[in-house]
C-alpha cells in the first residue's frame, strides 16, 4: 500500500505505511526489512531529509551483510549514493555509486539499471561542478533509457539531463529534455512530478532575464510543490522566486519567498546553505542593510569551507569552487563600496581557498590507480605507432578515453587527502615581512586592486579589464615569437616592439605603492591574469615575483620553503630535444657537493622524485585543455601526468619545468585554474618555475645554468629566477620572458 501511495504522490500516507511496515518487521526478516528501508529512504530524500535516509540505508546494509543478496545490496548502495549526494557528501556518494555499479554487474543486471545509476551519478557530478562529465553521463544514460521500457526512469533521467544542460546555459537542449520528461511522467501516470518540470521551465525562461512575471510563476510552482509534499523542490522554487523577484526589483516579494525557506525546515546540504545565504545577502544589500549582507556572505562561504568537499581530492575542490565564486561579485562589491581593503583581500582568499590549498597529508599510492596508469602509458605508446584512422588507432583512442575516466574517478575516491586549514591575516602579515601582497579581482569589467604591505591594506584605482585582456594576448604572442629563430632582422625587431608595447600596457596592473616600495611581490589574481609574463613588466623587471592562487596557498608554500634543504637534485632529460642532456649536465655542474640523479625514463623518474629536493625537467610537454590534469611531460619511454606525480609518496620543494607551454592553465568557472604547473602546488610542491609559452631550447641553456647556480647558492626560486633573467649587461634575457614562478 505504501508503494502504491508513493507512486500516486501521496507522500505523507506513504511515509506512515513505510514506517509501520519497518516497525512490524523489526529484525524478523532482514531481507524484507531492507526492502522497506529502501522505500522509506527514497521518500525521505524526496521530502528533504537525506540524513534520515542515510541512517535507514546503513541499517539496511547491516541487516543483509551476511546474506547472499547481491541485487538487494546493489539497491541499498544505489539509494545510499542518492541520499549522500543530496546531503552534499560528494565523495562518499560517488563511492556508493561505484559499489552499486559493481553489484549490478555481478548479477548480470541490464544496461537499463546501470543507466539509472549513471543518471544519479551525473546528478552528483552536477552538484560538484563537474559539468562536462555530468553532461556526457546524463546524455548517455538518457539515450540508453530511450530504448528501454522503464518510463519513470526515463523521465527522471530526462529531468536530470535538463538540469545539467540548464547549468551549461544550453536552452535548446534543456527544453528538449524537459519535453521528454513531461511526456514520460504523464505516460507513467506520475503526474505529481510535473510541477518539478514546471520549475525547471521557469529556470530555462529566466536565462533570458528576470521579470516579475517569472517570479510569480516560480511562486505558483512552489505552492504546487508544497501541496504535493515535494519539500526540497518547493524550497528550491522559493529560492528561485526570491532571486527573480529581487533581480526584477520586487524586494518585498523576495523577502516573503526567503522567509518561506526558513519556515520550511528542510535539511540543507552545504551547497543549498550557500545558495540560501547568497540570496539573503543579496536581499540585505537591496534593503540597504550592508552589515547583514556582509554577515550572510561570510556564513555562506563558511558553509562551503566546513563541508566535507573542502577536504576532498583537489580536482573536486577546483570544480566545486563555482559555488564560492557565486559570492564573489557581491562580496567584492560590498568591500569595494565600503572602502574595506583588508576585507576585500580576505574575501578573495576565501573564494579562491577552496580550490587552491595543498593537501595537508599525503595518502599512500593507490595500486589500482598505478595499474591503470601503467596501462594508459602502454596504450599511448601503441597509439603513437599505429596508423591514424586505422581500426587499431580508433580502438586505442577509445581505450585511452576509458582509462582516463577511470583514473580520474579512482583518484577522486582513493586519494582524497585533507586540505590544509586557513591562515589568519596576522600570520600572513608576519610571514610577508617586507614582501608586498598584490590582490586583484574583476568586477563589472573593472580590475579592482588592493595591496597589503607592512600590515597596511589599501585599495588602488581600478582599471579596465578589456584593454588588459587584449594586452595579455599581445604579450603572449610577442613572447612566443621571440622564442622562435627570427626569419629576419625586421621580424625580430617587430617582436621586441610588440612585447614592449604590451608590457607597458600591462604595467598598469602594478599598483603604484608596489612600484615605489621595490622588493619581492606576491601576486594573487583571477584566472586570465595568471597568463601575464610578470617578469617583462617594466616596474617588476629584476624583482622577485611569485604568482599564487591564494594568500593561504602562498603561506603554506612559504612555510615549507622556510624548512627546506637541498641535498638531492633530480634532472630529467626527455627525447627529441637537442639540448636536453646538455641542459641537465650544465645544471648538474652547479651542485658539486649535492647528490645528483640524471634520468630519462618513467620508472626511474618516479622512484627518484620521492627523494629529490629539487627536480628539473628538460623535456617536451603537452597541455590538454580538455583535461589539464592529463597534461604531460614526455620522457624516453612514456609520459608523466599529474596523476603519475600524485602517486609519489613525497614531492620536491622546487620543480623547474623548462618544457614549452607547461605553465599554461585552464580557468574553471572564472576562479580555480588547472594546469600541470599549478597542480604541482596542490601536491605540496612549494615553488614551480615554468613557461607560459614555447621556449627556445638553445637560448634557455644559459638561462637554466644561471638559475641553478642561484638555487645552489641558496636563493629562493623567485629571487633565483629574477637574478638569472639578467644578462651580464643588466638587460633582460629574452629567453627568460616566458618563465613565471608559481607558489612561493
Amino acid at each position: 500500500r505504501g508503494i502504491v501511495r508513493h507512486r500516486q504522490g501521496d507522500l505523507r500516507s506513504a511515509e506512515a505505511d513505510y514506517r509501520a511496515a519497518v516497525a512490524r518487521i523489526g529484525d524478523g526478516d532482514p531481507v524484507l526489512l531492507a526492502r522497506a528501508l529502501i522505500n522509506l529512504s527514497t521518500l525521505d530524500v524526496q521530502r528533504g531529509r537525506p540524513s534520515g535516509a542515510v541512517r535507514g540505508l546503513e541499517r539496511a546494509r547491516t541487516a543483509i551483510e551476511d546474506r547472499e543478496q547481491p541485487l538487494l545490496r546493489a539497491f541499498v548502495e544505489h539509494n545510499l549514493g542518492v541520499a549522500l549526494s543530496v546531503r552534499g557528501d560528494v565523495v562518499d556518494a560517488l563511492a556508493a555509486f561505484d559499489r552499486a555499479d559493481r553489484s549490478y554487474r555481478s548479477v548480470g543486471d541490464s544496461r537499463t539499471r546501470l543507466a539509472v545509476v549513471s543518471t544519479d551519478r551525473a546528478a552528483t557530478m552536477l552538484s560538484a561542478g563537474l559539468l562536462g562529465e555530468a553532461d556526457r553521463e546524463s546524455s548517455a544514460a538518457l539515450e540508453t533509457l530511450d530504448a528501454g521500457e522503464l518510463g519513470a526512469d526515463r523521465a527522471e533521467a530526462a529531468l536530470l539531463a535538463a538540469r545539467v544542460r540548464l547549468a551549461l546555459a544550453d536552452r535548446a537542449r534543456a527544453t528538449a529534455a524537459l519535453d521528454v520528461a513531461a511526456e514520460s511522467f504523464e505516460h507513467a501516470g506520475r503526474t505529481s512530478w510535473l510541477p518539478i518540470v514546471d520549475l525547471l521551465r521557469v529556470e530555462v525562461d529566466a536565462l533570458d532575464g528576470p521579470t516579475p512575471a517569472l517570479a510569480r510563476r516560480a511562486r505558483r510552482v512552489a505552492h504546487a510543490l508544497e501541496a504535493a509534499k515535494w519539500d526540497r523542490p518547493a524550497r528550491d522554487a522559493l529560492l528561485l522566486c526570491g532571486r527573480l523577484a529581487l533581480q526584477a526589483g520586487s524586494v518585498g516579494a523576495a523577502r516573503q519567498a526567503f522567509d518561506g525557506i526558513v519556515r520550511s525546515g528542510v535539511e540543507r546540504s552545504p551547497f543549498d546553505q550557500s545558495a540560501y545565504w547568497l540570496a539573503r545577502a543579496s536581499l540585505a544589500e537591496a534593503e540597504g542593510d550592508v552589515r547583514a549582507a556582509r554577515r550572510a556572505v561570510t556564513r555562506g562561504l563558511r558553509a562551503l569551507w566546513d563541508s566535507r568537499l573542502a577536504r576532498s581530492h583537489f580536482e573536486l575542490r577546483a570544480h566545486a569552487s563555482r559555488h564560492a565564486l557565486a559570492f564573489a561579485d557581491l562580496g567584492y562589491r560590498l568591500s569595494v563600496d565600503g572602502g574595506r581593503a583588508r576585507e576585500f583581500i580576505e574575501r578573495v582568499d576565501i573564494v579562491n581557498r577552496l580550490a587552491s590549498l595543498p593537501t595537508s597529508t599525503r595518502s599512500p599510492a593507490d595500486p589500482h590507480v598505478r595499474a591503470l596508469l601503467e596501462e594508459l602509458h602502454g596504450v599511448r605508446l601503441r597509439s603513437a605507432g599505429s596508423d591514424p584512422g586505422s581500426s587499431d588507432a580508433v580502438a586505442l583512442e577509445r581505450r585511452r578515453r576509458e582509462l582516463e575516466r577511470s583514473i580520474a574517478n579512482a583518484a577522486r575516491l582513493g586519494l582524497a587527502s585533507s586540505a590544509a586549514g586557513a591562515v589568519s591575516t596576522g600570520a600572513l602579515i608576519d610571514a610577508l615581512g617586507e614582501t608586498s601582497l598584490f590582490v586583484a579581482a574583476i568586477l563589472d569589467n573593472t580590475i579592482h586592486r588592493a595591496v597589503l604591505r607592512r600590515g597596511r591594506a589599501r585599495f588602488e584605482e581600478g582599471i579596465d579589464a578589456e584593454s588588459i585582456g587584449a594586452a595579455i594576448d599581445s604579450q603572449l604572442l610577442a613572447v612566443a615569437r621571440q622564442q622562435r629563430p627570427a626569419r629576419s632582422k625586421e621580424s625580430a625587431e617587430a617582436s621586441v616592439v610588440l612585447l614592449e608595447a604590451a608590457s607597458e600596457e600591462l604595467d598598469r596592473l602594478v599598483p603604484d605603492s608596489i612600484r615605489r616600495a621595490g622588493g619581492p611581490v606576491v601576486v594573487v589574481v583571477p584566472g586570465r591574469l595568471t597568463s601575464v609574463c610578470w617578469g617583462t613588466l617594466p616596474s617588476l623587471r629584476h624583482r622577485p615575483v611569485v604568482v599564487s592562487p591564494s594568500w593561504t596557498a602562498w603561506h603554506f608554500a612559504h612555510r615549507r620553503r622556510e624548512v627546506a634543504t637541498t641535498s638531492r637534485v633530480l634532472l630529467v632529460a626527455g627525447p627529441d630535444l637537442e639540448f636536453a642532456h646538455a641542459e641537465c649536465s650544465t645544471a648538474a655542474a652547479r651542485y658539486p657537493d649535492r647528490m645528483v640523479d640524471v634520468v630519462s625514463d618513467v620508472a626511474t623518474t618516479r622512484e627518484k622524485l620521492a627523494v629529490a629536493d629539487i627536480a628539473h625537467f628538460a623535456c617536451h610537454g603537452t597541455f590538454r585543455r580538455d583535461n589539464p590534469l592529463f597534461s604531460s611531460l614526455l620522457l624516453e619511454d612514456g609520459s608523466l601526468t599529474f596523476y603519475d606525480l600524485e602517486q609519489s609518496a613525497r614531492v620536491p620543494h622546487t620543480v623547474v619545468l623548462s618544457a614549452c607551454d607547461v605553465g599554461r592553465t585552464r580557468s574553471l568557472h572564472g576562479a580555480a585554474v588547472l594546469g600541470l604547473a599549478t597542480s604541482l602546488l596542490h601536491l605540496g610542491v612549494a615553488s614551480v618555475i615554468a613557461p607560459l609559452t614555447r621556449v627556445n631550447d638553445a637560448r634557455s641553456l644559459d638561462l637554466m645554468a644561471r638559475l641553478h647556480e642561484r638555487l645552489a647558492a641558496g636563493d629562493d626560486p623567485a629571487t633565483a629566477l629574477a637574478n638569472a633573467a639578467l644578462l651580464p649587461d643588466g638587460a633582460l634575457d629574452p629567453a627568460a620572458s616566458p618563465f613565471v614562478c608559481f607558489g612561493s
